[in-house]
This record gives structure tokens, C-alpha cells and sequence, in this order.
């Protein structure tokens, strides 16, 4: 999806949590951040499965998707 929205992958810095943002340039507003690669985003990493599937949906709508356009696999 980044390259498929490389001018518009910035819209990710307004997903915010209750209490701190999942996105953002600066990595100390961040629990345990990680660069996006290609980019001067870092993401927050210390996040339960729940809220990875949560944030995903919000993601891929952000970008005109549909929620069902996700597709996950358990093994």
C-alpha cells in the first residue's frame, strides 16, 4: 500500500489511540516505535493482535478500501 499511496501515506499520522498516536515523525511519543522504511514515519510496535486487526481496518479505509478488501490468515 505505501507505494501504492507514496504522496498520500502521510493521512496515517492522524490514526491516534486514546492516549498516543500510532503514527508519527517523532519515535518518543511512541512506546516502542519502528521506522517505516522509506519514510520519516515511525509506527508503534507494542500492540496486542486485536489492535493490530483494528488499526489495519482503519488503514486500509483511510485509503478508500473496504473493510473486507483485509484478508487475515490464522494457523
Amino acid at each position: 500500500m505505501l507505494y501504492a499511496h507514496r504522496e498520500q501515506f502521510y493521512k496515517v499520522l492522524n490514526l491516534v489511540g486514546r492516549k498516543r498516536p500510532y503514527f508519527t515523525r517523532n519515535s518518543n511519543e511512541l512506546r516502542t516505535p519502528e521506522r517505516i522504511n522509506n519514510t520519516e514515519i515511525y509506527v508503534e510496535t507494542h500492540l496486542n493482535a486485536n489492535s493490530i486487526v483494528r488499526l489495519s481496518k482503519r488503514i486500509i479505509k483511510l485509503f478508500g478500501y473496504r473493510e473486507d478488501d483485509l484478508s487475515i490468515e490464522v494457523r
